[in-house]
């Protein structure tokens, strides 16, 4: 037993001495390092050298791309906008006047005009090998244009371009200035603001029937207004004092702005006169037996003191040759009813029948009567005839 149990000792001894020749060698750790460290280098170099020849290429790409001058042409058109043209062409605002058109409202027509986009086309005939000029338009409209220039060569060999010079122009839009007669005693807007005496030009234009009484009495005029320029057409509106709309041309009857008379007013006029006429007519046709009867009917009709009143007084004498056998007014015809201030004025046309040794002989005459408001009535301040 003890023999078998040595046996079995040499065996294991014999097994341990076996598994120890086969088992390999481990290497040296020094030089798994030295080849790790390489390949990192080796693997950083080709990368690096990738990497460069990467951005070589995408400058010399950038570059290529920059010498198209088509694309620089693009990428100035993509960053147009119209705020941008707007605010270019702003100097036309000088032009406008901003009372009647507000600066904003302007900004707002000119944006309009860009709805349709803004477009280029090369102008041939002013480009060169170094310059290419373009064209701005929206719609049918020229509204600006832009030169594009080539730079040096660059490290590639490659010619560059860049957008060199803009401008821009919408003046089209201003309008003409504008104007419209109309009486005083209307008022004219434009873009309902109301126009003041500061837009009307030239001298008041008089109402030619009744010319002459302007030096001696204050009497309604027409004036003339003018207005603009502004942004597009606008209108110039005249509205009576009624708050009606009127429209005034050369066919315009003025006869409204100046006879100024209420129809009661008159009324009382040409009852007035036709009483005074037939009480004049009967004056001057009357004889020596009649003239102080005549007179006093008449002279309680005239001013008291006014010139017509000396003048009447002193025809007196003259009338005691008359041979009238009587003065009929036939008809009474008014031509011009006015009121200066606080007198009246009618131009009229008479008819009067005369007896005489030869029958009757019927006269067509005109005559002018102011006529003076007093608390007894008119009165006639003077008569002519013309």
């Amino acid at each position: 037993m003890a023999d078998r149990k040595n046996m079995d000792l040499e065996t294991a001894e014999s097994a341990k001495k076996a598994e120890k020749r086969t088992k390999p060698r481990k290497k040296k750790k020094y030089g798994g390092v030295v080849f790790t460290v390489f390949m990192i280098l080796y693997a950083a170099v080709i990368i690096g050298g990738a990497c460069y020849g990467l951005n070589f290429l995408w400058d010399y790409m950038a570059a290529y791309e920059a010498s198209r001058p088509e694309n620089t042409v693009n990428a100035y058109m993509e960053n147009l906008t119209a705020d941008y043209v707007v605010d270019q062409c702003d100097a036309i605002l000088d032009q406008v006047d901003l009372n009647l058109q507000s600066e904003e409202t302007c900004r707002e027509i000119m944006r309009g005009e860009l709805k349709n986009g803004i477009r280029h086309a090369k102008k041939i005939k002013e480009c060169t090998d170094t310059k290419l000029v373009y064209v701005l338009k929206s719609g049918n409209r020229v509204i600006g244009e832009f030169t594009v220039e080539a730079n040096e060569p660059d490290q590639y060999g490659f010619t560059t371009w860049r957008v060199s010079g803009e401008t821009f122009d919408m003046s089209y839009l201003v309008g003409e200035k504008k104007s419209v007669v109309a009486p005083d005693a209307c008022t004219v807007t434009v873009n309902g603001i109301t126009l003041d005496e500061s837009y009307v030009i030239g001298e008041p234009i008089r109402y030619e029937p009744v010319a002459e009484y302007y030096d001696r009495y204050d009497f309604p005029v027409r004036l003339t207004y003018e207005a603009g320029p502004l942004l597009g057409d606008f209108e110039m509106v005249i509205t009576d004092a009624e708050g009606e709309i009127r429209i005034f041309d050369e066919n315009t009857d003025w006869e409204e702005f100046y006879l100024n008379c209420t129809d009661s007013e008159l009324k009382e006029m040409e009852d007035f006169a036709e009483v005074f006429l037939q009480c004049y007519v009967d004056f001057t046709g009357s004889n020596k037996n009649t003239r102080n009867t005549t007179y006093q009917a008449l002279i309680k009709h005239v001013v008291k003191d006014s010139d017509l009143a000396t003048r009447l007084k002193s025809a007196i004498a003259g009338l005691q040759f008359g041979q009238s056998k009587g003065d009929e007014i036939v008809s009474i015809t008014p031509h011009l009813q006015i009121r200066l201030d606080d007198k009246y004025l009618i131009n009229l046309t008479y008819e009067v029948d005369t007896t005489g040794k030869e029958g009757v002989v019927r006269q067509t005459l005109n005559a002018r009567i102011l006529m003076v408001r007093t608390e007894n009535g008119l009165k006639v301040e003077s008569i002519d005839f013309y």
